[in-house]
């Protein structure tokens, strides 16, 4: 009997390969005076870069002035918003996001079963290594999770299907060979992308993606994938901080950021800390996190004004 995990031969992978290694050193972002890479951390960090981002509009800086966007997992959810112009109508309050109820229904409720309990266990422990990438696919793919269709409704209706005509990638995870994939326009749907991108393993089962079953981008040994914005003059990196992450992914991180400057780059990398770890798949924080969110652009909001705000943005060049 073939299993419900099985991709049906119907949809083929999209003509241009989505899988594509992490490389820094090919500059993808070479002609993108801005760019932004939005990462993952949960409802709570969704709705903390909503408050960065209504907090530095106020402030005078539009994020929506990149020339580039990368999303994961909560992070791709914000960059469709963005991207798409819908940002405003979640941004403007906390009241106006909280009026929006399928939010907090992507995140269900009651008590998970024992296979996508131990499908979330490992992805906590995974240190970014394609074994532990693997493992963590393939109990996701074993993992007994309702309605798995739903998820996708709820982001067609929040992001819609369309892509925007603007450069926004969107990572996901191959669960079978651990393999980071690269959405973009033409390959599929942009609530399937999304809805991919936010796979939380023992929380959403797999999303097909063409002949694939895809999990959250972040389970690829990045929360951020930065390297898509490699090359491009100003880079902008929202993460999870120190205090959140697993010390794999904290010195991912650094790499990562070491990198991207060795591209060309100036980076602003903002984190997000100071919160308990267990409040970030939790709605019921959304006012605290957008408050917090606003917060951070106060303070950030001085280092990006020179170069986000400038008219023109000179080109970049690698650094030696």
């Amino acid at each position: 009997m073939t299993s419900p995990a099985t991709p049906h031969s119907s949809c083929p992978e999209p003509a241009e390969p989505l899988a594509r290694p992490i490389d820094f050193s090919t500059r993808p972002a070479a002609d993108a005076p801005r760019a932004l890479v939005l990462g993952g951390g949960g409802v709570y960090f969704i709705a903390w870069q909503l408050g960065l981002y209504e907090g530095l509009l106020t402030r005078g800086i539009d994020l929506r002035r990149a020339d580039r966007v990368i999303g994961t997992s909560a992070g791709a959810m914000v960059a469709a918003l963005l991207c798409t112009g819908r940002i405003d109508l979640f941004a403007k309050s906390v009241t106006a996001l909280l009026a929006v109820p399928q939010l907090t229904k992507l995140f269900g409720s009651g008590a998970p079963s024992p296979s996508a309990q131990r499908a979330y266990e490992l992805s906590q422990l995974n240190d970014g290594t394609l074994e532990a990438v693997r493992r963590v696919g393939h109990a996701s793919l074993a993992a007994v999770i309702p309605h798995p269709h739903g998820i996708r409704r709820v982001l067609g209706a929040l992001v819609g299907t369309r892509w925007p005509h603007r450069s926004l990638f969107i990572t996901a995870t191959d669960c079978y060979t651990g393999e980071r994939l690269v959405l973009r326009r033409g390959a599929v749907s942009l609530a399937r992308a999304v809805a991919a991108s936010i796979c939380v393993p023992g929380i959403f089962a797999p999303q097909q993606i063409g002949d694939r079953l895809c999990m959250d981008g972040g389970v690829a040994g990045t929360s951020t994938h930065s390297d898509l914005a490699a090359g491009a003059h100003h880079v902008i990196v929202t993460s999870l901080a120190t205090d959140l992450t697993t010390p794999a992914q904290h010195q991912a991180r650094r790499d990562e950021i070491t990198a991207l400057a060795a591209s060309g780059c100036e980076v602003t990398h903002i984190a997000l800390s100071g919160v308990r770890d267990e409040i970030l798949m939790d709605p019921r924080a959304v006012p605290d996190a957008i408050a917090a969110g606003r917060a951070a652009a106060d303070h950030w909001a001085g280092q990006l004004a020179p170069t986000w705000t400038a008219p023109t943005i000179p080109s970049p060049s690698p650094s030696h």
